[in-house]
């Protein structure tokens, strides 16, 4: 059969025409992409409450895939018709709804939630710290705890970093999609320590640090340097005579710290026998000597000292006395002479005549003597007294510091015979 090749070339171009508009359907054109797309087709544009969901539009009878797809916000221009725009994401429940296109639409498909996933922490540390952060974004932290830690997240890419005071630091990266659980083993740091130097103005004060970086406490002598860990410490200083003093100290950094100690004071006080008697006080905290008379009181610290009380026509007297409380020094001095007294009882007297005590004579080895009281040297003494034709005489020896007391009794006895 002959072939009429311009009927054939006309029936072509009758084919071509009816099968173009089919195509540019099935293809569209989105926002943004390359190709040539009619003026006169609509735009559809969708937005999700999901930034970045997957969008896909597809027809209602071609079931070869979408037509166009992208990302939310996503915008494509298409010709008029029925659509089907489905909207994805992960953690999401999938949104779809079919729409007719015949001019410009905006369609906007919320996508909710599904369950998520729990992200266990555990640390051989329990208690350290756990922080989680967006690994796009390492400041925005979405979720902290202490080991051992659960939490529910978003399907995404994160960074678990854990940490404890005195362990290393831990990080690690995931992609997070389901349940599971991370294990962490934190290392123990060399502890950084620094110098700590104590102090006082009492040479050998008894120094005692107890703090968080030692197991018991740390014992030794002013001035006293030891190497510690950092943290928070007590110190304690004291010595015999002082009162004690504490510091609280938050070692950073090396320090060096003084304690001064105040002196503890006590009143001593001291009397004699002898009203005035001259006070000589050395030792302890006194420097030289101190001077004063009886009786007296003064404030000193505690201490070891010498006390020397005299005063004329006495034996001087010196106590040595540790001075741990306030306390009474009752010193009594003693004569350098003997003290001899003459009692003459007013009923042995005559008082027929004038002055009867007159007619009594004293005499001290044979020396007469004008009182009845009288001080004597150490040694014999012989005395006599005498008075008109009576006599009596007694021999005496005589101490330092000593008394004596003679008593006339004169009376008569009556014997029958």
């Amino acid at each position: 059969m002959k072939i009429n090749m311009k009927k054939l070339i006309v029936l072509l171009l009758i084919t071509a025409a009816f099968s173009l508009p089919v195509f540019a359907q099935r293809t569209g054109s989105a926002s943004g992409s390359s190709g040539n797309s009619a003026p006169s087709k609509p735009v559809l544009t969708v937005v999700s409450n999901v930034r970045n969901a997957a969008v896909e539009i597809s027809t209602l009878y071609i079931k070869n895939g979408p037509i166009a797809s992208g990302t939310a916000p996503f915008s494509a221009q298409l010709d008029p018709g029925t659509y089907v725009i489905t909207v994805t994401a992960p953690g999401y429940e999938p949104g779809q709804q079919t729409i007719t296109l015949n001019s410009n639409q905006t369609v906007t498909i919320n996508l909710g939630q599904t369950q998520q996933p729990a992200l266990g922490i555990n640390s051989n540390i329990r208690g350290a710290l756990v922080q989680i952060s967006h690994s796009d974004n390492n400041s925005a932290v979405v979720a902290t705890g202490s080991a051992p830690f659960t939490v529910q997240l978003d399907p995404g890419s994160y960074v678990v970093t854990v940490s404890a005071p005195g362990y290393s630091t831990e990080q690690q990266s995931l992609n997070f999609r389901n349940n599971m659980t991370l294990n962490f083993n934190l290392k123990r740091e060399a502890p950084v320590q620094f110098s700590l130097s104590i102090n006082s103005n009492v040479r050998d004060a008894k120094v005692i640090i107890k703090g968080s970086g030692l197991n018991g406490q740390l014992v030794g002598s002013a001035p006293f340097t030891a190497q510690l860990n950092q943290g928070n410490y007590t110190i304690d200083v004291s010595a015999d005579g002082y009162k004690s003093a504490s510091r609280e100290v938050s070692l950073a950094s090396s320090q060096n710290v003084t304690i001064n100690l105040e002196q503890n004071s006590y009143n001593l006080t001291i009397t004699s026998n002898v009203e005035g008697a001259k006070v000589f006080i050395k030792g302890g905290s006194i420097n030289g000597q101190l001077t004063g008379s009886t009786d007296m009181t003064t404030v000193l610290a505690p201490g070891s000292y010498q006390v020397k009380v005299n005063a004329p026509g006495y034996f001087a007297e010196e106590q040595t006395i540790y001075l741990s409380e306030s306390t009474t020094l009752n010193i009594q001095l003693k004569g350098r002479t003997g003290r001899l007294d003459i009692i003459i009882p007013n009923e042995i007297l005559d008082y027929s005549g004038a002055n009867p005590a007159a007619q009594i004579k004293i005499f001290d080895n044979g020396k007469k003597v004008n009182d009845t009281s009288m001080e004597l040297t150490p040694g014999q003494h012989t005395i006599r007294i005498t008075s008109g034709a009576f006599a009596s005489q007694q021999t005496i020896n005589v101490q330092a510091g000593d008394s004596y007391r003679i008593v006339l009794d004169f009376g008569f006895e009556l014997i029958k015979e």
